[in-house]
């Protein structure tokens, strides 16, 4: 939590607005267009189990249940897909911050040349992850809604749900600073043997991103910040590691 705390402090030491008002238009953009689109493309199924349910016994609490598994596929829908649209058009832009941050706080200057062809690598680095990750983390969650509806794994299920989000939420988060050093396999490596960490950073990153407006604005550069401190103090990312900037 203390490199969320510095992180925030760091916004302002180091002047680094102008990596939150663009990636702030364009987090309230996605958010703004994901909204209508997803909303627009679930309504047609609200109700379709009371629409298919044949008997007049029951059917209030079938109605109640739809109501309420609508408002849970959305929301879940709604987060997993935002994230990642987040963090495919984000990369350029916080990778860029997180860089800065490690320049300023720890004087590690890349090697990597400012390019308009850097975007475009870094986007499709930033792509790749996510669709891995978006099969990964797809099929967890439907396991654990399958799960869900087992009446006593119902409240542990919705907890691992949480915790898979969070953890890669926080893997997106970290990626910002390992992409410079590790490639796509050796980055899910060190994510996986910092699972912890990954969810702990993936949590708050959550949370932030759920305040409306502000949450839009702040969360993805606070959270890159915070991953940037916390992976630049790591010994280890550094240490007996051979570093890998081959493509991406």
């Amino acid at each position: 939590m203390r490199y969320y705390f510095r992180a925030i402090k760091d916004i302002f030491r180091y002047g680094v607005f102008r990596y939150i008002l663009i990636p702030g238009i364009i987090s309230a953009l996605c958010f703004l267009g994901l909204y209508y689109i997803l909303n627009e493309a679930l309504a047609p199924y609200e109700h379709w189990l009371v629409e298919k349910w044949p008997f007049a016994l029951g059917k209030s609490s079938i109605e109640w249940l739809s109501d309420k598994f609508s408002i849970v596929v959305f929301v879940l829908s709604f987060i997993f897909l935002f994230k990642y649209a987040l963090f495919i058009v984000m990369s350029p832009f916080m990778s860029l911050l997180s860089e800065q941050v490690e320049r300023t706080e720890y004087g590690i200057i890349s090697d990597q040349i400012f390019k308009p062809g850097r975007f475009i690598k870094e986007i499709l680095r930033g792509l790749r992850i996510s669709i891995r990750n978006v099969i990964r983390e797809l099929l967890l969650i439907i396991l654990l809604m399958v799960l869900s509806l087992i009446p006593l794994v119902a409240g542990f299920s919705a907890v691992c749900i949480f915790i898979v989000q969070a953890y890669y939420a926080g893997f997106g988060n970290m990626d910002y600073t390992l992409e410079r050093y590790y490639n796509v396999r050796d980055t899910a490596d060190y994510v996986r043997r910092h699972r912890l960490i990954a969810i702990i950073h993936g949590s708050i990153f959550l949370l932030m991103l759920s305040i409306p407006v502000l949450g839009w604005f702040l969360a993805t550069p606070i959270a890159t910040i915070a991953a940037t401190h916390q992976i630049s103090e790591n010994k280890n990312l550094l240490s007996n590691v051979k570093i890998r900037q081959k493509g991406i």
